[in-house]
């Protein structure tokens, strides 16, 4: 029983045919199957993707928010600094002010010191001649007392002198008297004889 190569063939074309539709069939739902899964796959990762877009979105909507807020403060940070440098400004110019006014104090000062060391020099000098006129003053009022004393001795001599002179004037004159008593007698004896 053998059969003939072309009905083998015919069959074998037959069933190949029946078998190779069939193939491309299945392999036709495998390409619609994969390419609805692919589809699914990106429907997903589109999905995702989305979801992590509007996610992004979203942070980044609280981002641009943050940033306001983060602006503002700077803002209110940058005018309080202009204000703290405005017044550290003010106050490095009133230190200013008053490193200029020092200096000349300074300089001021510096010229009443060497005032102050010439009025010491010429008040010591002044001491100094006080001090010699007060040794002068001593030495003088020394030299009183010893003319006071020698006043004192020549006023007792003087008025031993002047009693004694008194004396010798009132024996002068008991003298003179007696002697004119007696050159009267003598006169008028001799006149009388």
């Amino acid at each position: 029983m053998t059969e003939s190569p072309t009905s083998t063939n015919s069959f074998i074309d037959g069933s190949l045919d029946n078998s190779s539709q069939f193939t491309q069939n299945n392999c036709r739902k495998r390409m619609r199957t994969l390419e609805q899964n692919s589809l699914m796959e990106q429907l997903n990762e589109n999905k995702r993707l989305s979801d992590e877009l509007e996610k992004s979105n979203i942070e980044k909507e609280k981002f641009k928010k943050e940033n306001e807020k983060n602006l503002e403060e700077f803002t209110k940070l940058q005018n309080k600094h202009s204000e703290m440098l405005k017044d550290r400004l003010k106050v490095i110019g009133e230190n200013t002010q008053l490193l200029l006014r020092l200096a000349s104090n300074s300089k001021e000062l510096i010229k009443l010191r060497e005032e102050s060391q010439k009025l010491t020099k010429i008040n010591e000098n002044i001491c100094k001649e006080k001090n010699e006129i007060a040794k002068d003053l001593e030495n003088l009022f020394k030299e009183n007392e010893k003319l006071k004393e020698e006043k004192d001795l020549n006023l007792k001599e003087s008025s031993i002198i002047v009693r004694k002179l008194k004396l010798n004037n009132s024996e002068l004159t008991k003298c003179k008297n007696k002697l004119a008593v007696k050159t009267n007698l003598v006169v008028g004896y001799i006149l009388y004889y």
